[in-house]
């Protein structure tokens, strides 16, 4: 499943050795060190969250963190952890979005997330600005 994407990652790379795509001088297609299943559990069990499967085999195939839509993916420990213990917006959280992880830099006060617990989990929502939306309603925006 991960080949094509990384054929294409590649494939940007070499057509864009002067980082000129937007922000492709912030990761310059490179991906930090790959992630191991005792990695993933340890993380899981320090910040008492679930990771979903998707994002779990990203980050072992690709690594933790590098190249990424927008400024491009966090690595592991920079993850942003929204719950409602931590981050008090009651319109944010319901039965669909009970917790999510910032891992994509946007820019400014705007990330990807992935959702953590409810209904909508493992599901990519995008956070501005203290509210949450699925991110093919936010890029319709655009």
């Amino acid at each position: 499943m991960w080949e094509i994407i990384e054929k294409k990652v590649q494939l940007l790379k070499q057509y864009d050795n002067l980082y000129t795509v937007f922000d492709s001088s912030f990761h310059k297609y490179k991906f930090g060190e790959r992630k191991k299943t005792s990695d993933l559990l340890i993380f899981e069990t320090n910040n008492n969250i679930l990771l979903p499967e998707q994002l779990c085999s990203f980050l072992k195939y690709f690594g933790d963190g590098g190249a990424g839509p927008d400024w491009g993916m966090y690595s592991l420990d920079k993850f942003n952890i929204y719950n409602p213990n931590n981050l008090h917006e009651e319109d944010i959280f319901n039965d669909n979005v009970e917790g999510f992880l910032g891992i994509i830099d946007r820019y400014y006060s705007y990330e990807s997330c992935i959702i953590t617990s409810g209904k909508h989990f493992g599901q990519i929502y995008s956070f501005e600005e203290n509210s949450v939306s699925p991110y093919d309603t936010c890029c319709q925006k655009c």
